[in-house]
């Protein structure tokens, strides 16, 4: 199906949708229907679930199932992950996000990386196993023994720490050791 950037961006305006909305209904993500209308082509296989949303109907398909992301309501350090980066617990509740990959879901705790990431915002998060590569800049959610923080991680001062970064000015960077980590999560998403 061919369409224009201006034609998806009339039609959701018509039906009161964001980008984001929209690919989440239709059970893509956002950088899949980015790429889309950057070609300008909706894949055959799309198409039907395309049309059906963009026309203001809601899609119910009984054929797909989508897993539920367990979702933890967290404050302080409560993680003992299994060999999948799953807590040691019962979430509350688990939620479904068509298109979205995460290991679990939680509340953020602090503002620490506002606006970026604020308190209250939902943040999806993949564990990062023993060994994992860390991508520099990016925000993860650190557990030690004793404390749990959202920041950025940076290289530290030798091979055995990471700088812990965070935006808001009122709070230092913090050297720290990377042995103490008990367990990592990279922020994959944040919904506000």
């Amino acid at each position: 199906m061919k369409i224009t950037r201006e034609e998806i961006k009339q039609q959701l305006q018509e039906i009161g949708m964001s980008q984001a909305e929209f690919a989440r209904s239709i059970g893509a993500t956002r950088n899949k229907l980015n790429g889309w209308i950057t070609r300008g082509n909706v894949p055959d296989k799309w198409v039907k679930k395309f049309t059906k949303v963009l026309s203001g109907e809601t899609i119910v398909d009984n054929n797909t199932s989508f897993d539920q992301i367990p979702f933890f309501n967290i404050h302080g350090n409560i993680f003992n992950p299994d060999e999948n980066g799953l807590p040691d617990k019962d979430p509350d509740k688990g939620v479904v996000y068509p298109g979205v990959d995460a290991d679990l879901i939680l509340i953020a705790h602090e503002d620490s990386l506002a606006p970026r990431i604020n308190k209250g915002d939902q943040l999806f998060c993949k564990y990062v196993k023993e060994g994992g590569a860390i991508n520099y800049g990016y925000a993860f959610l650190i557990h030690t023994e004793d404390f749990s923080w959202i920041r950025q991680i940076m290289p530290g001062k030798d091979q055995e720490h990471f700088c812990l970064k965070a935006e808001a000015k009122n709070i230092p960077d913090l050297e720290f050791p990377i042995s103490d980590i008990k367990n990592l999560y990279w922020i994959v998403n944040v919904f506000k």
